[in-house]
């Protein structure tokens, strides 16, 4: 019953969100100029209404379902009404149309909105809502602190436990042996295991270690797919279960193995067992490892062990809680005085009950509410009284309640994909954009739109423990199952995972659609797709983190019908779907469109049409192999903030590429002969990340790559120069790469088959005091090579083809015109040298340099 507590905490998010809008310049004129100026009173009118009782009603649905219903209905109609302002924007982008019979239309959707809206007004009267806020305090906001998640490099309280399985572990058994660790979520199963999973001393122990996580929907295939890709390093996208649970039985065969299967829930005893039989063709002394929620898993997987996870004593709590809760508080402790925040301290922690997530979680909260009115809300709030049968932890509730409102709709929208899904930081934040969950870009700053508040955020959900950084996998993220279902309460009514746990049909509020595409098998599900919805999102999803290609569940999925009945789409991912070849042109109808994914699609070309929506912001198609152009209008995509074609047969940028002022993110750029692709375009964009420039062997006049003003871009941060042949000039191929200095900021620098003889200047003078790692390849009419011991922060050197070298000498590795020189390359790891065929003498004092 609790499960619908914080269901209605979002609507503040999305409440301001409309009123934000409607507040604009361009809103009001249009309302006045076109449409009935009182209309644009009305909404506002039951937005603040509405809006002054919400935090209230929160806590009346607990026991009144009407007011569920009502809040419910309230989210939807404030969607429908984003979607018509939405309309009314882009048409104004399009031309200043005079009244019309599309205006009249606009003006009857509001109409009927406002309607709605003061009808929801009046139910609100009679459910006796009235304005207040909430007795728990959920009002408070705090500053949004960037800060990082640390990984923990031991765990509280479970040394006795971890000695324990430890031994398990590594007793002689003469057959496999399966230990499982059983608790409730959030006790720290996952945890341990992943301490004993990376101690050397238990690891030294056995020939094969793989980690499989097992969430959600029980598909042994899978769990046979992943086990197969962590021991062989490849991924079988094979459905044919006996073939890939041979593949794993011959990889295993006579091997002595560690594998942990993580977060079981299936308790079937045969489909347990038939997942072992190939697990049986190990080494003697073979383990499983089984964390788990549910002690019939640990029967149904015949554990030779079973332990139970208990909750955290006392003593080990407070350690735990004290850690995070302290951290940023020693001025308000003065303030206040000695003990005061200790006796807070200790009875939250007993609220939490002897949780390791809940005492960790709500000791981040408590270390950014860090004033002592903060504290005592916190302690006194409402909702640690909720019944006891939720499967919301009340500490993760309250963590929840006092997030920013903002900030609230971007983690409700994780809902969208699965329990166990890896999460890139990038990528979601993309998203959120897309979606419109994050405040726009202001006059002068150099971000993509919402980039630096959708870092923020990010970083703020990371430090108050909403995710994790994933043990396994660089730079992805994980959010653990008692978090994913909080954020399946807060917004699930607006999300449907095909493929996940969570089965149902597409709903008439349902905005955001994903499917598992290594779980999907059939067309079952999507027929919905075709009848008139509201969705918004439509993202195939991978559980791997290989990259996904997918058939069309298959062969069912009808792309132009699609784009006719889903016309409020305003992401739209076809990554991975081998099946298209081409994308209809009806495309055109998505005028919503933010976000376009085609990567890895067998697209062969993108229609003009395309082109015509106005609030494109991200457009990929990254290893798309077949696709050989882009659109020759791509200019006319006034909004198009990030485009990425690396890895296809593209060759020829499209004209007035200098046009795409908001253009921030470009994976390459092909300079041409003539005016039209010319590098000089690259002066007015503001690029960030990483940028490859090739075919530079066709700018004959060097003047053209200063206009491309490389020495101002800040953001730009990796940078790969290539020549594709070599100019008959030498001097004008070093001019040219004289006038590509980059900026002091750049981090990696790769330059690949550059014609001169010599390099430029600004490789000695400082310029690259930030870089980090550099390659030069291939350079074979260089006679000497640059100075570069002097770069402060080089940690990567690779030098490769560079067959006109025939001495290294002095001028490389230290600057001989400074009378005390420095200690060369003094942050250098790794130097490589290969294929110097004409290398014959290196100067004694250079061996020197250590790497």
């Amino acid at each position: 019953m609790a499960a619908e507590f914080v269901g209605g905490a979002i609507v503040n998010s999305i409440i301001q969100v409309l009123v934000d809008k409607l507040a604009s310049t361009e809103m009001m004129d249009y309302f006045r100029t076109k449409l009935d100026g009182n209309l644009l009173m009305k909404l506002n009118n039951s937005l603040i209404s509405i809006n002054a009782v919400v935090e209230y009603a929160e806590q009346q649905q607990i026991r009144r379902s009407t007011v569920r219903t009502w809040i419910c209905n309230v989210k939807d109609a404030i969607m429908d009404a984003e979607d018509v302002l939405d309309e009314i924007y882009i048409q104004n982008l399009k031309s200043k149309l005079p009244f019309t019979s599309y205006h009249k239309n606009v003006q009857s959707k509001l109409q009927d909105i406002a309607a709605n809206l003061e009808l929801l007004v009046n139910m609100k009267n009679t459910l006796s809502l009235n304005d207040k806020t909430a007795a728990d305090g959920s009002t408070l906001c705090s500053p949004i602190i960037p800060t990082n998640l640390p990984r923990e490099p031991f765990i509280y309280g479970r040394d006795n436990e971890k000695e324990l399985i430890s031994d398990w572990l590594k007793f002689k058994n003469d057959k496999l042996s399966v230990i499982s660790l059983v608790a409730m979520g959030g006790m720290g199963k996952t945890t341990l295991a992943q301490h004993l999973f990376n101690d050397p001393s238990i690891q030294e122990n056995f020939d094969v270690l793989a980690w499989v996580h097992v969430s959600g929907e029980f598909n042994a295939l899978q769990i046979m797919r992943d086990t197969l890709a962590e021991i062989s390093g490849s991924y079988l996208n094979d459905t044919n279960f006996t073939l890939v649970q041979r593949k794993v039985a011959n990889e295993l065969n006579g091997k002595k193995f560690f594998i942990v299967l993580d977060n079981m829930w299936n308790d079937n005893e045969v489909e347990l067992k038939d997942l072992k039989i190939p697990f049986q063709c190990g080494a003697e002394g073979s383990k499983i490892l089984v964390t788990t929620r549910k002690s019939e898993v640990a029967s149904g997987m015949e554990s030779d062990h079973t332990h139970l996870l208990q909750k955290l004593e006392e003593e080990h709590a407070w350690d735990l809680f004290s850690k995070h809760a302290f951290k940023n508080l020693e001025s308000s402790r003065i303030t206040i005085g000695p003990g005061v925040f200790e006796l807070i301290a200790e009875d939250v922690m007993r609220k939490c009950n002897g949780l390791p997530l809940a005492l960790e979680a709500i000791g981040r909260l408590l270390s950014v509410h860090s004033s002592f009115k903060d504290w005592s809300e916190i302690s006194k709030s409402g909702i640690w009284n909720l019944p006891g049968e939720t499967r919301i932890v009340p500490a993760l509730m309250l963590s929840y309640q006092k997030l920013p409102y903002d900030l609230k709709r971007c983690f409700g929208y994780c809902a969208l994909f699965p329990k166990g899904y890896l999460f890139d930081k990038d990528d979601l934040i993309l998203l959120w954009t897309a979606e419109n969950f994050l405040p726009g870009q202001k006059k002068g700053e150099n971000f993509l739109p919402g980039q630096k508040k959708g870092e923020s955020y990010f970083n703020h959900l990371l430090s108050i423990s909403f995710f994790q950084p994933s043990e396994k996998y660089k730079n992805y993220f994980i959010m653990h199952d008692l978090f994913h279902d909080l954020a399946e309460t807060v917004f699930g009514d607006f999300c449907l995972t095909l493929g996940a746990e969570r089965g149902k049909n597409i709903s008439g509020i349902t905005r955001h659609f994903s499917f598992v595409c290594d779980k999907i098998g059939s067309s079952k599900g999507f027929e919905t797709l075709y009848t008139d919805n509201k969705l918004w999102t439509f993202i195939p999803l991978s559980m791997n983190s290989y990259q996904h290609r997918w058939l069309s569940p298959l062969t069912s999925l009808e792309l132009p019908k699609l784009f006719l009945k889903c016309k409020l789409l305003r992401v739209l991912s076809l990554c991975g779907y081998m099946d298209m070849v081409e994308l209809p042109d009806t495309v055109r109808n998505l005028i919503h469109l933010r976000h376009l994914d085609l990567s890895r699609t067998g697209i062969r070309n993108l229609p003009d049409s395309l082109c015509s929506l106005l609030y494109l912001q991200t457009l990929k198609v990254k290893d798309c192999e077949y696709l050989e152009e882009l659109p020759v209008n791509l200019h006319k995509l006034v909004k198009l903030s990030y485009l990425d074609f690396s890895g296809t047969k593209v060759t020829r940028m499209p004209i007035q590429m200098d046009r795409l002022q908001n253009l921030q993110v470009l994976s390459s750029f092909y300079v041409d002969k003539g005016s039209e692709s010319n590098v000089k375009q690259l002066g007015d964009l503001t690029l960030h990340g990483d940028l490859s420039i090739f075919e530079l062997q066709n700018i004959t006049n060097p003047s053209d790559a200063a206009l491309a003003d490389m020495k101002s871009k800040s953001h730009l941060l990796k940078l790969n120069l290539r020549w594709n042949a070599t100019s008959t000039s030498s001097k004008n191929e070093r001019e040219v790469l004289e006038n590509l200095k980059p900026s002091i900021h750049l981090t990696t620098l790769s330059i690949e088959k550059y014609g001169g003889t010599f390099f430029p200047s600004w490789f000695g003078d400082n310029s690259l005091i930030s870089l980090v790692s550099l390659e030069l390849s291939n350079c074979k009419h260089c006679m000497m090579l640059p100075s570069l011991g002097t770069m402060s922060s080089l940690k990567h050197l690779r030098i490769t083809g560079l067959s006109g070298i025939v001495e290294i000498r002095t001028e490389f590795y230290r600057d001989v015109s400074c009378s005390s020189p420095s200690v060369p390359f003094p942050s250098l790891e790794t130097l490589i040298f290969k294929d110097m065929d004409g290398w014959k003498d290196w100067e004694s004092e250079a061996v020197e340099v250590e790497v």
